[in-house]
């Protein structure tokens, strides 16, 4: 009797204390919290657990649940730092060198991950840059079929070698933070050779008719065992454990540069891309914050004779968020390369997203985007095609090239097109009755239409 109430005993203490309080690895030394807004801060302990948080003279309390799990929000701070964050609970926490700022979420496929060691620039200035207050939480590549807890990964500054961070996070931080003169924290959650199945929650995939066959077969794959289950191909596998444990991090806005692995499936990339974006802001429960994406550059992938318009399908497609609110597009089509499908010109892109940003988070009044289709009008033998973002007016660098045109039948063929005040029109030998236009319609267009502010026009068609 005496060892069966010891046992139960122990048992009792192994069910109600546990080692330490647990916070996600986001809460780590080096961090930056979103300035201006509520700071959640979540976590486990044990169950019935008062516990605290503390930053800049400001603390909230919560009281962990049957499961051990807590949350709270700390109230909106000006920026500042660096300064202490204190949890106790049944362990005590002290994490150092916190910044206030602005946080941005940077995710997609090898055009955002890769690092600045491998792209063109100054190198003696950029990777030995000193901006203590430019930070970066790189999350490791991590894929799987369960949703995970806690995040891999460590903050860094740029202070000193900063040769592996994101090469497009990094020069869009850079301007941000030399134009707010504010700290401001990058999250690099990216995996080359993705496509967006893999960034998109399972529940949500699962809504979308059009790639149910796709996303069967994917899974097929895994059961069988011709995927390991931690592919990062596998739907759903970097959604559950580089983006899931994100979630409640508060953060400002997100950019994304994704969407040469979905090259051939443009139409659904729409939707699903589409669905992505709107998941990703319910989850996190911050309302419709910004969402910038980095529209896909000239380049001819290896497939180019089979599907001369795959990447056009893709730029299309993600024009097509332009539809939900607060969203942008950084136009790279003039600075891709055709024979890499790895741009290395990343500070234009930097550039490109920061200018989206400072109209879609933060409200100021400028040119940021480049000429987007807008209408055609029909004139006897020509086609009238106005645009928004014009600027001051439209410009090209050299003859104006890109340009096709076709009658009812849809048989396109090269046009004369020529700028007349904020228009194009376009016409060509033969075609005495024209009833759509083409921009840069195939894979590694030539492009030269721009606005006064030397952005460059999207792509686009008018018989979509």
């Amino acid at each position: 009797m005496r060892a069966l109430i010891i046992a139960c005993l122990s048992i009792l203490i192994l069910n109600t204390v546990t080692a330490e309080t647990w916070v996600n690895k986001l809460f780590s030394d080096g961090m930056v919290v979103q300035r201006n807004a509520e700071i959640k801060v979540w976590g486990t302990d044990n169950a019935g657990q008062e516990v605290m948080v503390s930053l800049n003279g400001k603390s909230a309390k919560a009281t962990a649940a049957d499961d051990g799990s807590w949350s709270l929000q700390l109230p909106a701070m000006e920026a500042g730092g660096p300064f202490e964050l204190v949890i106790k609970g049944s362990s005590e926490k002290t994490i150092k060198d916190v910044l206030i700022g602005e946080v941005w979420l940077c995710s997609g496929q090898s055009n955002m991950a890769f690092p600045l060691d491998w792209l063109k620039g100054p190198k003696e200035n950029v990777l030995s840059d000193t901006k203590p207050q430019l930070r970066m939480f790189k999350v490791e590549k991590d894929a799987g079929g369960e949703k995970a807890k806690d995040i891999k990964g460590k903050w860094s500054n740029a202070n000193g070698n900063i040769s592996k961070w994101s090469g497009t996070a990094y020069h869009f931080g850079k301007f941000l933070h030399q134009h707010l003169k504010v700290p401001v924290g990058l999250i690099n959650s990216s995996v080359g050779g993705t496509p967006v199945e893999s960034w998109t929650d399972h529940a949500v995939l699962d809504t979308i008719p059009s790639i149910k066959g796709h996303i069967g077969w994917l899974n097929k794959q895994v059961k069988t065992g011709k995927w390991k289950p931690d592919n990062p191909w596998r739907p759903a596998s970097l959604y559950n454990r580089m983006i899931h444990p994100l979630l409640g991090y508060t953060i400002k806005g997100a950019i994304w540069y994704q969407g040469e692995s979905n090259a051939g499936r443009g139409k659904e990339y729409s939707e699903t891309f589409k669905k992505m974006i709107t998941d990703w802001r319910k989850q996190w429960d911050i309302g419709d914050f910004p969402f910038i994406t980095v529209q896909l550059a000239n380049h001819i992938p290896k497939n180019h004779k089979k599907k001369p318009t795959a990447w056009a399908d893709v730029r299309e497609a993600q024009n097509d968020s332009l539809a939900l609110p607060n969203t942008g597009i950084a136009v790279s089509i003039d600075i891709g390369d055709p024979k890499d499908i790895h741009p290395k010109n990343k500070n234009d892109v930097g550039y490109r997203l920061f200018l989206n940003a400072r109209k879609l988070a933060y409200n100021e009044d400028l040119v940021y985007s480049g000429p987007l289709y807008k209408s055609k009008n029909i004139k006897g033998t020509t086609v009238v095609i106005t645009f928004n973002h014009t600027a001051d007016g439209l410009k090209a660098k050299g003859d104006l090239t890109g340009w096709e045109i076709a009658g009812s039948d849809k048989k396109y063929v090269a046009a004369k097109a020529t700028i007349k005040g904020d228009t194009v029109v376009v016409s060509a030998d033969g075609v005495a009755k024209p009833e759509f236009v083409r921009y840069g319609w195939n894979n590694n267009p030539a492009c030269n239409l721009y606005n006064s502010a030397d952005l460059p026009a999207s792509p686009f068609r008018t018989d979509k």
